[in-house]
């Protein structure tokens, strides 16, 4: 009970000593407002969590699942649930669990009519938006703003979707001419695991000349992968004759035959000191077929079967999580760092996004300090590029064109503060 207690210590010649000591309660840890910013774009980084706490016995020490310390506020989240921990001095704990939600994936539904006799003109192209946030709006080639557009000539037409969080697709729709005798179809082969290329479309053509060029398209971009050695997606086909003649197939649906193996969370517990093996993972891993398998890496070490790891020290972690199909999620450069307890400059507080990156790799550093030097790396440990940035930015932008990158890969960077290397991987999608 709280309240202040004397207490009385004599020895046999009756010599005493005493003390007053008050023992009092402290309040609960609280978790007072919160406001959690969902994602606003399908699979990015717009997602931030905000609480203010407060009760509990002297300082507040807050822990989030990403690996974050002494914030408040995390923010470049993804999709998927972050949980956080708070204690106070006296060593009570308050454990709580937000979700970051995303909108579904934009997309366009399209109807053509193609001309009916040649040279009427009479083309049509109907777009009803799919998924995102309304209202909607769109921008042709054509200068239209419309969402059916009719009276148009033979040709390609290409188009940007927008919705309201300014998330936008992309894409094509062909007007065939009235003379044109050409059409085609496709056949699929699904990829037997979410991240296989071994998915197949077989094209079918009926037309007039057999000098055909066929383009192939994934939801944003030109591919140039054989047919029969796709990944999980939704393309286009774009056929041409000889004559110029065009047809499209759209929305072919490349989909694993297996669930993916989807990352829900990864939960990091950081070492305490660069040499404390006190640290641990825990993965929180959804999807998948049957049973899934766990094995964690590190300098290729295998360390555990399990869902969660610990005693872990300041390195580089690698999980690989496999299902009974034989589909596999494999998270490369996951990283355990002192916690940052004095403002220390870790990996925390310095961000490269987004990764994968397709145009311009962000850093993002909120380390109070400048950046002295920039490395680049591919894969196999050849410089591509080095910098030098001025000043104490807290965010620096490259474009993929300027710093010799040319092609889809893993990339290493290395960043300098206060003489201290560190390091992220990143992925390139061109």
């Amino acid at each position: 009970m709280a309240g202040i207690y004397n207490i009385f210590v004599s020895d046999s010649t009756n010599c005493q000593v005493s003390k007053a000591i008050e023992i009092f309660v402290s309040d609960s840890i609280r978790i007072g407002q919160v406001n959690v910013q969902d994602v606003l774009c399908y699979k990015k980084f717009s997602g931030s969590i905000s609480i203010a706490k407060n009760g509990g016995y002297g300082e507040l020490i807050t822990t989030w699942s990403n690996g974050v310390s002494n914030q408040d506020t995390i923010s470049e989240l993804s999709k998927g649930y972050y949980f956080i921990t708070i204690t106070d001095e006296a060593n009570c704990v308050l454990k709580d669990t937000f979700m970051v939600e995303q909108p579904d994936s934009l997309f366009a539904f399209i109807v053509v009519e193609n001309e009916t006799q040649s040279g009427l003109n009479d083309g049509k192209i109907i777009i009803t938006p799919i998924g995102g946030k309304s209202p909607f709006t769109i921008d042709w080639s054509n200068g239209s703003n419309s969402f059916n557009q009719d009276s148009l000539s033979p040709g390609l037409y290409s188009y940007v979707m927008s919705d309201a969080n300014a998330c936008q697709t992309s894409g094509w729709a062909v007007i065939g001419g009235g003379n044109c005798v050409l059409s085609a179809s496709a056949d699929i082969i699904q990829p037997s695991c979410f991240n296989s290329f071994d998915g197949k479309i077989s094209v079918n053509i009926v037309g007039q000349f057999d000098t055909y060029k066929i383009q192939l398209f994934s939801e944003s971009e030109e591919v140039f992968l054989p047919l029969d050695s796709l990944q999980a997606g939704i393309y286009t086909i774009i056929i041409t004759d000889s004559l110029q003649c065009t047809t499209i197939i759209q929305q072919i649906t490349l989909a694993s035959e297996h669930p993916e193996i989807l990352l829900d969370s990864i939960i990091v517990k950081n070492p305490t000191s660069s040499t404390s093996k006190n640290g641990s993972l825990q993965a929180i891993v959804s999807g998948g077929t049957g049973d899934l398998r766990y094995e964690w890496f590190k300098d290729g070490l295998s360390l555990g079967a399990n869902s969660i790891i610990s005693d872990l020290s300041v390195g580089i972690y690698t999980l690989v999580v496999t299902d009974t199909s034989g589909c596999r999620l494999q998270l490369n450069s996951i990283f355990l760092q002192t916690i940052n307890a004095n403002n220390e400059i870790t990996l925390s507080n310095v961000k490269v996004l987004p990764n994968p990156v397709s145009d311009i790799l962000t850093i993002f550093n909120e380390s109070r300090y400048p950046i002295e030097k920039v490395e680049i790396f591919d894969l196999y440990g050849k410089l591509i590029y080095r910098d030098t940035p001025i000043g104490t930015s807290e965010k620096t932008e490259y474009y993929l064109q300027d710093i010799n990158i040319k092609e889809s890969g893993f990339y290493i960077i290395n960043m300098y503060i206060k003489g201290k290397k560190m390091i992220k991987k990143f992925v390139v999608q061109m």
